[in-house]
Formats: structure tokens, sequence, C-alpha cells
């Protein structure tokens, strides 16, 4: 998976944040057929931020967006784990977890 953004500042919301999926060859990933949600966890305090649903741009590339929500943010600054999870009729598939920095404000 490849985003827009690896850094995000603390209870940011409502910003659109791109993103691609590609399969284990390195291409795009069909993403047609599945329903995608996008999770963040630390390894340490386990998930943070679950069931943010993606809107697709192109979903038989892969590419879509997502935005955090007043109510689905990070509110710690540190080092988290992003995913997205696909799922449709008898098929789970997640991608590979990717780093992503949540940052506090800065005075």
């Amino acid at each position: 998976m490849k985003l827009s953004s690896y850094e995000f500042p603390c209870f940011d919301f409502g910003t659109d944040i791109t993103f691609k999926l590609y399969d284990e060859d390195g291409n795009a990933f069909d993403a047609s057929t599945y329903t995608a949600e996008v999770f963040v966890s630390t390894w340490a305090l386990g998930l943070y931020v679950d069931g943010i649903v993606p809107t697709w741009t192109t979903q038989s590339s892969g590419i879509g967006t997502f935005q955090f929500t007043e109510t689905k943010t990070v509110d710690k600054p540190d080092i988290y784990h992003l995913e997205i999870q696909l799922t449709k009729s008898g098929v789970k598939l997640s991608t590979e977890a990717v780093k992503v920095v949540f940052k506090g404000s800065v005075d």
C-alpha cells in the first residue's frame, strides 16, 4: 500500500488521505469486488481507530481515499501501523501494515 502521506498531526480529521493498493508483484490491486475498512493500531496498545470506510477513486486499480473523523482519530503522538482490510463473500485480505507517524502540535 502506498499513501499520500505517512505523517499526520494528532487529532487530525476531515483531510483526504489518498492510498493505492498493490498485489505481491507490485501491480495495482483490483479491489472491484471487495468492501474495505481502514485500521490504525500500535503493537503495544492495540487498535485505536477502526471501521473507517474509504471512498474508491478507481476501485479496479486499488485507488481510494479516507478521512479520519472527529471520533475516529488518533490523540497521542507515536508511531502507528495502518492497514486496509478487504472482504468479500468467503474472503478476507489485509494489506501489509504501513508505518505512519502521528505528531503532536508544535508550540
